[in-house]
């Protein structure tokens, strides 16, 4: 079992929040007896993972087993004073969105820590979340983080046109395909 001072310590080093949250995340997936599949950096954290802290989220959100995660986060000594557990000192606040991801399992990447393997959310899914909260929430800020996902290499843009079409967001992402040059794109 990793204590919360071995965690604690580990935090310390790590400078760039980006990697703070892979290195955490990894670290619970691992102590929670979790296989690389069942716990899954999502949203923001996913967003901000991706484009190396040019967007900064202010928690960590996970698809995972809400009972298994939480209970290494008791041990750890988070608190919960609502839907989130929060550890301060550390700068972690982490949100179980979902037990499993909603979006594509198949599109999602799994990036090696120095901790094991942990997987992150699809490119095309967090493009899909961030249009959709221009469209439906209002936040025309998230259009510039569609952006900044859109850049990225692999991206499986018939996968995103489809789900665009069936979500009501064909307009956003033709919107994202002329303001942003993704890889392979025409």
């Amino acid at each position: 079992m990793t204590t919360p001072d071995e965690i604690g310590s580990i935090l310390a080093g790590v400078r760039e929040d980006d990697r703070r949250i892979l290195h955490f995340s990894a670290l619970l997936r691992r102590e929670a007896g979790l296989g690389v599949d069942d716990l899954v950096v999502v949203g923001g954290s996913a967003v901000e993972i991706y484009t190396e802290g040019a967007y900064v989220s202010g928690d960590i959100d996970v698809c995972a087993p809400r009972d298994r995660v939480g209970s290494v986060l008791d041990r750890w000594g988070f608190q919960r004073p609502g839907r989130e557990w929060a550890r301060l000192d550390w700068k972690i606040v982490l949100d179980v969105v979902a037990p499993r991801v909603s979006g594509s399992m198949r599109l999602t990447r799994v990036v090696e820590t120095p901790y094991g393997p942990l997987r992150i959310g699809s490119i095309e899914d967090l493009i899909l979340g961030r249009l959709a909260l221009v469209r439906f929430w209002n936040e025309p800020q998230e259009f510039r983080n569609a952006q900044l996902l859109a850049v990225l290499p692999g991206i499986d843009w018939t996968y995103v046109a489809r789900r665009a079409s069936r979500e009501d967001l064909s307009a956003e992402l033709d919107r994202l395909r002329t303001t942003a040059v993704p890889d392979g794109a025409d």
